[in-house]
């Protein structure tokens, strides 16, 4: 064995090891997620001091597993890109990095394991999101990046009253109000604004309400009413058939 096949053998070692700890921070921080929801919910408006310090050290936590995902998914990329300095092969997709989007030139669609395809952006989670939405289903999306970031359709005791409440200051409809307030895309809409973070992206196993010509007025119009001015949301996701989706929505609120 060659010097240059020690050496691409080695990183591929290190390839495989760091994938497996990567894909342990996935499951640590979508426990650690799901823990927090739960948290939330039950301390939700308390005053106690010890409750808020509680909630905020579960924050914190949350945010050192993302930083980890982050870090490690960027070393990844980078070993990948000197393996194939030295070997010439092509890098595996590793996913964009977090906050950021891959450039669509020259990049495949990411194929999900039902099939759909999703845009080259999505390619870090189309292998862990839930088959296409059908009737029935719930929208599973993931945002900045991150899993742990992760969000499903439905009302529940976090997102849906912050979407409420910020809906009827904005003087939208009570159809918006309530039927809207349990989406995947106004959740990650409601993070951002509590946040303070002006610019994310979201990828879900469907596309938004009312991206079609021929749906009623969905999220696809809400979004941009919602959103503060100078704050974006890009959406990805599969359509029906199966067909890669993407759209940016603008704040204007």
């Amino acid at each position: 064995m060659s010097a240059l096949e020690e050496v691409g053998q080695s990183l591929a070692t290190t390839i495989t090891k760091a994938t497996e700890a990567q894909k342990a921070i996935v499951a640590a921080g979508n426990t650690w997620n799901e823990r927090g929801q739960k948290l939330t919910e039950h301390l939700s408006g308390t005053n106690n001091a010890d409750a808020q310090h509680l909630l905020d050290q579960h924050e914190t936590t949350a945010e050192d597993t993302r930083e980890a995902w982050r870090k490690i998914t960027l070393a990844l990329r980078a070993i990948q890109r000197y393996r194939t300095s030295i070997e010439g092969e092509p890098t595996s997709e590793l996913g964009a990095a977090p906050g950021a989007s891959a450039p669509r030139t020259g990049i495949s669609n990411a194929t999900a394991p039902d099939g759909s395809e999703y845009p080259p952006e999505a390619a870090w989670v189309a292998d862990t999101l839930p088959r296409r939405v059908r009737p029935g289903d719930k929208t599973v999306g993931y945002a900045n990046g991150s899993f742990t970031d992760r969000f499903v359709s439905g009302v529940d005791h976090v997102w849906t009253p912050h979407i409420q409440e910020r809906a009827r200051g904005l003087g939208m409809s009570r159809w918006v109000i309530k039927a809207l307030s349990s989406h995947v895309e106004m959740k990650v809409a409601s993070m951002m604004i509590q946040r303070g973070q002006r610019n994310a992206e979201v990828v879900i196993n469907n596309v938004p309400c009312g991206s079609r010509a021929d749906q009623p007025p969905g999220c696809a119009q809400a979004l941009e009413r919602f959103l503060p001015g100078e704050s974006t949301l890009t959406v990805h996701g599969t359509t029906e058939a199966g067909e890669p989706f993407t759209q940016r929505y603008e704040g204007r609120a």
